[in-house]
């Protein structure tokens, strides 16, 4: 069996299985209509290309840049950050709205990123908001930003992760968006640049619950081993990357499965356990 590795965290989601959420569209960055276009994503490019295709990548061919600069051609106006959305830009506000169809609850949203940070203050963020058309208002389900350490450079991608909170729970939304800026709105600094690449959701279903057992996974952190406590059946053991992908496999009988750990990408992870009768889901984070 390949090798898995280093520390994780983990929480088990009880009568939860794992599954591949609302698609992101154009996740990898890796269909442009030309240099500073990216299909299916919106940005405040006008006079000025905030956003632009870049070879340095995660994985795949491109990812994106996003740079704040000044807001137009002779540099009198300002600077401004650089907007990628799947919703609409305002170039006259530089507010963003919209976004586009979802019938899920995703969980979590999680990228990669490198960050230049122009000085000491500034900062990335990444928001994703989910909302529902009610037939007289449009109501605001989750609203979750993700910001960078202030002044911090990442000279590597570098995973974020967004948990995403509903209110009120039981809605389901139909519309979503993802806006990152490469400054916060109040600032821009020249220099500042975002590169983010591999982006993903992660939605959690209910399942009948197992009120009599409950699997477990230890050491944490694991090193070399990571070992799954199971009842004995036989169980289809799999582990899922972010962007859907399975990435180990294997079958079990056994009380306790090991699985070595020492050669996946850093990131989160989904260690699943199934059967004809049973599934359970442990979350696994790889962070060398």
């Amino acid at each position: 069996m390949k090798k898995l590795s280093t520390f994780f965290a983990l929480f088990l989601m009880t009568g939860l299985c794992y599954l591949s959420a609302q698609t992101v569209p154009n996740s990898g960055f890796e269909s442009w209509t030309n240099v500073t276009t990216i299909s299916s994503w919106k940005s405040n490019n006008n006079s000025v290309n905030y956003i632009r295709q870049s070879t340095d990548k995660r994985s795949g061919n491109y990812a994106a840049q996003i740079v704040s600069s000044a807001a137009d051609m002779s540099g009198s106006a300002g600077n401004i950050s650089g907007i990628l959305t799947l919703g609409n830009v305002n170039l006259t506000t530089q507010s963003v709205s919209g976004g586009i169809p979802i019938s899920s609850k995703p969980t979590e949203f999680h990228g990669y990123y490198k960050y230049t940070a122009g000085n000491g203050a500034e900062r990335m963020t990444v928001t994703v908001t989910m909302t529902k058309w009610t037939g007289s208002i449009r109501l605001t389900l989750a609203n979750q930003t993700f910001l960078s350490v202030a002044g911090q450079n990442v000279s590597t991608y570098t995973l974020f992760s967004i948990p995403l909170t509903y209110s009120p729970t039981t809605i389901i939304p139909d519309t979503f968006n993802i806006t990152f800026r490469s400054s916060q709105a109040t600032s821009a600094v020249l220099g500042t640049i975002l590169l983010i690449d591999d982006l993903a959701f992660t939605t959690a279903t209910e399942v009948a619950e197992d009120n009599t057992f409950m699997p477990s996974m230890w050491p944490n952190p694991a090193n070399e081993n990571v070992f799954i406590n199971l009842d004995g059946e036989e169980y289809d053991i799999t582990v899922i990357n972010m962007i859907g992908q399975t990435v180990l496999s294997s079958k079990t009988n056994s009380a306790v499965t090991s699985i070595e750990t020492n050669s996946l990408p850093i990131g989160i992870y989904y260690v699943n356990a199934e059967n004809n009768s049973h599934k359970y889901s442990l979350k696994l984070l790889i962070n060398r």
